[in-house]
């Protein structure tokens, strides 16, 4: 539930979390501030990386800021939440900035006559809002599945993410906040996005990783299938704070999640296949998992 603690201490720091922050915590692009390092990478060619946004719906012109819809969704249920947030996406409300994907590439010694993957990633998080009043919002894995299907996009693998953070253009310290009944609420939300925009400061929207835990596709859903898989959350030495996790159900999200979908299609030695297809594949499937073949890599 995201509603006001009845604790006073706490009741009082969520309302001041939010008023502090949710008017302002979403579209810092042009705040002045020490940004982390930025790390090699490079960009796909304008067409392929607006190639894999082709599915997702343009933006409405009378489409809801960042703000606006966080402050609808205050005292709404998880779910409810998890509902409008689906919903504004699915309208096409996110930011420009997300529809241009970066070329990532993923290597596989023993891929049977494969050498190299290349796939194309979202530069940041799911958001909602417009360039300049945006909100990165967590989302149940199996809303983020119906986007992805929706839009002709992929849920990565822990493999693409690790290689997302090590080619991203900007490695971000993460920013954790006290772990307690308060981290799915919107109080959260919105002040996690204040420290990430405070850290990015002015820096381009280009591939950015280390500000949050990303919901991936695993072989462990298959012993797991109420769970959400989550990873990620690289530290500055390459460590990710979240090992791979089934620890929570599906319905599960808190602030520190994320989803950062993936092209749908991946080049495997200059040829187009399906993620699916390869990442299945026996013979292609360590170009994309560190588990071997993932069956079905879908919520």
């Amino acid at each position: 539930m995201i509603s006001t603690p009845s604790n006073p201490g706490r009741r009082r720091f969520v309302q001041a979390v939010m008023a502090g922050c949710a008017a302002g915590a979403m579209g810092l692009v042009g705040t002045r501030a020490t940004a982390g390092e930025p790390a090699p990478g490079r960009s796909a060619g304008g067409s392929a990386r607006r190639a894999s946004a082709d599915g997702i719906p343009d933006r409405p012109a009378d489409a809801r800021t960042g703000s606006a819809v966080l402050a609808a969704t205050d005292g709404l249920s998880s779910a409810e939440r998890d509902q409008v947030f689906a919903d504004e996406l699915a309208n096409g409300n996110l930011p420009d900035f997300l529809r241009s994907f970066t070329e990532i590439e993923l290597t596989a010694s023993e891929a049977a006559g494969a050498q190299t993957a290349v796939v194309l990633v979202m530069p940041d998080y799911l958001a909602v809002g417009s360039d300049e009043d945006w909100l990165r919002v967590p989302l149940t894995c199996v809303a983020a599945q119906r986007l992805a299907d929706a839009w002709g996009l992929q849920i990565p693998t822990t493999k693409v993410v690790d290689a997302a953070w090590k080619q991203a253009a900007l490695q971000l310290t993460p920013s954790p906040l006290p772990a307690g009944p308060d981290m799915g609420s919107n109080a959260y939300i919105a002040k996690h996005q204040k420290l990430i925009e405070e850290q990015r400061g002015d820096a381009p929207h280009d591939l950015t990783a280390g500000q949050k835990k990303d919901v991936v596709v695993s072989n462990r859903m298959t012993s797991h299938p109420s769970s959400v898989a989550i990873y990620g959350w690289h530290g500055r030495d390459g460590v990710p704070i979240q090992p791979l996790s089934t620890a929570h159900e599906k319905a599960y999200t808190d602030y520190s999640h994320g989803i950062r979908l993936v092209g749908g299609t991946v080049r495997v030695d200059g040829e187009d296949r399906p993620f699916a297809d390869v990442v299945a594949d026996s013979a292609l499937a360590n170009l994309l998992s560190d588990e071997g073949p993932i069956g079905t890599p879908h919520y």
